[in-house]
């Protein structure tokens, strides 16, 4: 059992990081990942998304989560699916490790079921999964809460943290903060959050798209129709007020298409971080998947 002082040390507030602050070409790179219906669902309207894309195509996302710091989702994702995000289907080298699960919870939904004593039986298998080390830890961006700190100090010797972050997602500081709350974690922690893969749920991603918060977007279309309308990328913008994204990777596993994107606004940056530390790229993946170039750089 760690001491009080240890305790306290597993919830930090980003606002009272005394640490150096970053500057604007060390900010985290968060890229985009979601996998989607032909009319564009991210799950359908009862809220299953297991699973929307094949084997294939999930092997693949494993397989990036490899090169990324961290994974992300929202709240409601965690809770809905009980995410590990973690690598399973390939198996890790010597010198890589699980990328760090982080639950970005800005509206405090996951501290309700946190409830030591009144833990129903899906709260309970939520805890268990929240608890699983898989050799990598939890952060959870999220307010202060009374039954949070309860659960961590609880079990204070599991590797979970807790960075005070309570942003609402159409805030004009919600990409500052979020910035903000990653770099104290980092630093508090010690933990490396250069990169981060973004895997829902459609708030978050439509959030960080909204303010411009992301490096690339990789979207996985299914040949499958829900005729849903909940749980879709909602912007809200006329045709002039567009993003405009550049296509720099297609690719076919199994029945679906995994296209990438990159941000115009990083597109002359430096947009090669994550393939130099895959020697083998997107496109060499497998060699029993079809890839279609169409004139693209084969480097995906």
């Amino acid at each position: 059992m760690k001491s009080s002082d240890e305790k306290a040390k597993k919830t930090i507030s980003a606002s009272g990081s005394s640490k150096r602050r970053l500057s604007t070409n060390e900010l985290v790179q968060f890229d985009l990942k979601w996998a989607q219906t032909l009319d564009g669902q991210l799950c359908d309207d009862s809220g299953s998304s297991q699973w929307i894309s094949g084997p294939e195509e999930l092997r693949e996302t494993h397989r990036l989560r490899r090169l990324y710091d961290a994974v992300l989702v929202g709240a409601t994702t965690f809770i809905r699916d009980l995410a590990k995000l973690t690598v399973r289907e390939y198996r890790l080298a010597d010198h890589e490790r699980q990328p760090v699960r982080i639950i970005l919870d800005p509206r405090g939904r996951l501290a309700q079921h946190l409830d030591l004593e009144k833990a129903n039986g899906r709260d309970l298998k939520l805890q268990e999964q929240l608890l699983s080390n898989e050799l990598r830890p939890t952060l959870i961006l999220a307010p202060q809460s009374a039954k949070l700190k309860r659960f961590l100090d609880y079990y204070s010797s599991s590797p979970l943290f807790h960075t005070e972050f309570a942003e609402c997602f159409e805030s004009t500081d919600f990409s500052g903060r979020l910035n903000q709350a990653i770099e104290a974690s980092e630093q508090n922690f010690n933990l490396q959050l250069r990169q981060v893969l973004v895997e829902g749920g459609a708030k978050v991603i439509q959030s960080l798209i909204d303010h411009n918060l992301f490096r690339q977007i990789l979207v996985t279309v299914s040949p499958k129709i829900t005729g849903g309308v909940k749980n879709r990328v909602f912007l809200k913008r006329n045709l002039n007020q567009a993003f405009e994204l550049s296509m720099v990777g297609l690719e076919i596993f199994g029945n679906d298409i995994l296209v990438r994107f990159e941000s115009l606004v990083t597109k002359h940056q430096s947009l090669h971080d994550l393939r130099s530390q895959d020697s083998h790229g997107m496109l060499s993946a497998s060699q029993n998947e079809k890839s279609v170039a169409g004139g693209l750089d084969a480097s995906f």
